[in-house]
């Protein structure tokens, strides 16, 4: 008897556990689902929509709508909603005219799914009566979306940089220049001033003037035609040829250039072998180069073409790898600088991206890369690196496309990084700390930008006021 109680109540706190289960599964479903459907589309325009607002009293309302019931808020640190309002009446009332004008909107993962932070950067005139402030905010606020729509839960404040009334006939110059259309002066305004010939970028890093030149150079290579494969002590014949060769050049005060030796013209005592090299930008002293060889070895079934990341500090010409444990290819070989490049794995201190950043980067698009690339690829996920990294304009502020690279077969391969590899490009999330001093793009210089409607980065740099530096600048454009 007692065993047939014992099993009919086991029965019994079975049956309710598995209604109670079924029963919370709703829940569970309601609350995961809003957090996967957050976009940075989403974010941008929440963003932007939160600029606009706030420049007109009439919308107060609809402006403290799209902020939670808790904030954390500059120096008040974690309050309720009614604080930030109280706060935000206070400011409406004592400038009553506002106008905003967003620059850029640099957006990052938050601490779940469902967050993201920006770091908004905005254009603000406001006035009083006769009195009237200009210049740039900057902003850090993070978003939380829930329930299908989107509030602010934290607002800080960064530093503010004051800027010249618009319109002022002085103000900062910039030396632009984007993919090989050709090096622009142009001024506060994005208006060119002058236009120069020259098909790379030129920089201004402490005061000091510094561009690449790409020299073709007289070398030798193997016949491969007059080679009696037959032989097997053929030695192969020796013949004239050319390839490029890549400088850095430095200008000093006197105009006198110093060369330094980035990619060298060598001879090839195995085949022929040609030197393609695109430089895809310049970020602040930083120099991004994609290295290209066509090499041919005598008595392969094919030539093969593969390509090398080159990251160059314009001021001291030393080069860095995207990441720690980054093997170099072959190739390579023949880089000089200050030695950072070699057939080994670098495990130089300074990376474009951090250990931490490296995998935080693998993290978030190593499985997307590999759904796209696993019908032509060898190997697991694993097999996927990063290969290539480009600037380029996201959210009208620096961003960076990444290249990840999968190993497979020659027929496969779609030829972006070697012959035996298959790639698809990625936006990255982030922008690494290296290159965050540079992340803001100047207004005038997206300005041109957009005018021209130019396709790569616009590598800038501040022309100096004056001195030595803008003597040999004026030099180049005339």
């Amino acid at each position: 008897m007692i065993r047939k109680t014992e099993g009919a109540y086991r029965l019994v706190l079975r049956f309710f556990f598995i209604v109670g289960l079924l029963l919370c599964l709703p829940a569970i479903t309601t609350a995961i689902e809003p957090s996967a459907s957050f976009t940075d589309k989403e974010a941008e325009a929440f963003i932007a929509e939160w600029v606009k607002l706030s420049e007109n009293n009439k919308n107060f309302d609809a402006v403290m709508a799209m902020y939670a019931g808790e904030v954390e808020f500059y120096k008040l640190g974690t309050v309720k909603k009614s604080t930030v309002a109280e706060d935000k009446r206070k400011y409406f009332d004592r400038w009553p005219q506002r106008e905003h004008s967003v620059i850029s909107i640099i957006l990052r993962p938050g601490s779940h799914d469902n967050e993201k932070q920006a770091e908004v950067v905005f254009h603000y005139k406001i006035r009083r009566g006769q009195k009237s402030l200009e210049g740039d905010a900057k902003t850090l606020v993070s978003l939380r979306k829930s329930q299908g729509r989107a509030v602010i839960f934290s607002e800080k404040d960064l530093p503010t940089v004051a800027s010249e009334p618009s319109g002022s006939a002085s103000g900062t110059e910039y030396i632009v220049w984007s993919g090989y259309g050709g090096t622009v002066w142009i001024d506060g305004q994005g208006t060119v001033l002058r236009q120069s010939k020259e098909k790379v970028p030129v920089s201004v890093v402490n005061g000091g003037l510094y561009t690449v030149r790409i020299e073709k150079r007289s070398v030798k290579q193997a016949d491969c035609d007059s080679v009696d494969y037959r032989d097997p002590d053929a030695k192969l014949k020796m013949v004239p040829a050319t390839d490029r060769e890549f400088f850095l050049i430095r200008i000093d005060q006197d105009g006198k250039e110093h060369k330094t030796i980035l990619i060298k013209a060598a001879d090839d005592e195995d085949g022929s072998s040609s030197t393609e090299l695109e430089v895809l930008g310049l970020v602040g002293l930083w120099l991004f180069v994609d290295r290209r060889v066509f090499s041919d070895v005598c008595g392969a079934p094919h030539g093969v073409v593969p390509h090398e990341l080159l990251v160059v500090n314009m001021k001291t010409a030393s080069t860095i790898t995207a990441y720690r444990g980054q093997k170099k290819s072959e190739v390579e070989k023949s880089v000089l600088g200050e030695g950072t490049l070699s057939g080994e794995a670098d495990l130089s201190p300074v990376t474009l991206f951090t250990d931490k950043e490296y995998r935080a980067l693998m993290n978030a698009l190593r499985k997307r890369a590999f759904k796209d690339l696993q019908d032509f690829m060898s190997g697991d996920e694993e097999k996927i690196t990063l290969t290539r990294v480009k600037p380029i304009v996201s959210n009208n502020a620096l961003g960076l496309e990444v290249l990840l690279t999968a190993p497979t077969g020659y027929a496969s391969s779609d030829g972006e990084w070697s012959s035996y590899t298959r790639s698809h490009a990625y936006p990255a999330p982030f922008v690494p700390e290296l290159l965050k001093p540079y992340q803001a793009v100047p207004v005038a210089v997206l300005k041109w930008w957009k005018a021209n409607k130019a396709e790569s980065y616009p590598s800038w740099s501040e022309v100096p006021s004056s001195g030595p530096a803008r003597q040999q600048m004026e030099k180049l454009f005339q």
